[in-house]
């Protein structure tokens, strides 16, 4: 192919413009790279008992956006687990978490709130959203928001068993807001295949989550 210049008001480049490049200070065009970040798949949720998404070894970071996620029963906490070959994890000791909540309890600004924390050493899953005064509601402006990263290291030869992050926001069961943060982890070795994501009871009504890969270079 041959070169083509392009005038671009009064900086002119040299080379080939091609789908996607974009126009370097120099004067030369650029061919991004595929980046930092994957889009791996995203589902709408319509009444499901548990979204589930399929990964691989391609990636070791996997990142999860919630978004408007409501639940069927209300007042229930967000729950997440993981599966390998053999299926998904849900003994009753195969999982370690950890969640606080700062919740907004005053219409005042700096005036009293509602801080807690909830932690389980032997679960059969992982608490990801907890407003530990009252969980995600499922009335009209209530749910869940936030995003979970997965570091499902052990596949490309870590030690630390798979294990996660999350921070979010909830909207409980008494129209109240909840900053959350959260980790957790799989306490055994695993080769991870799968995320699962379910409310403690009842279905995941509405909402979008979104998974990413994330890779340490382009």
């Amino acid at each position: 192919m041959s070169q083509t210049k392009v005038a671009v008001g009064m900086l002119s480049a040299t080379g080939t413009p091609g789908s996607g490049n974009f126009l370097r200070g120099d004067g030369t065009w650029n061919t991004p790279s595929s980046g930092f970040e994957a889009l791996i798949g995203s589902t709408v949720i319509s009444n499901d008992a548990t979204i589930s998404f399929t990964v691989d070894t391609t990636y070791d970071i996997y990142k999860f956006v919630i978004v408007d996620c409501v639940p069927a029963t209300d007042n229930v906490d967000l729950w997440m687990r993981f599966g390998d070959s053999g299926g998904v994890d849900s003994g009753a000791s195969d999982y370690a978490w950890a969640v606080a909540d700062h919740r907004a309890d005053s219409a005042t600004s700096g005036s009293s709130a509602i801080v807690l924390g909830a932690n389980d050493n032997a679960d059969a899953q992982m608490v990801v959203f907890r407003s530990n005064a009252a969980a995600a509601g499922s009335a009209t402006g209530e749910g869940c928001n936030g995003i979970v990263y997965v570091f499902a290291n052990e596949t490309s030869g870590g030690t630390m068993f798979t294990s996660y992050t999350a921070q979010g926001v909830i909207i409980d069961s008494g129209s109240k807001l909840a900053a959350v943060q959260g980790a957790g982890c799989r306490l055994a070795a695993l080769t991870l295949t799968t995320v699962q994501f379910l409310f403690e009871s009842g279905n995941l009504s509405t909402g979008r989550i979104t998974c990413f890969g994330l890779k340490h270079a382009s």
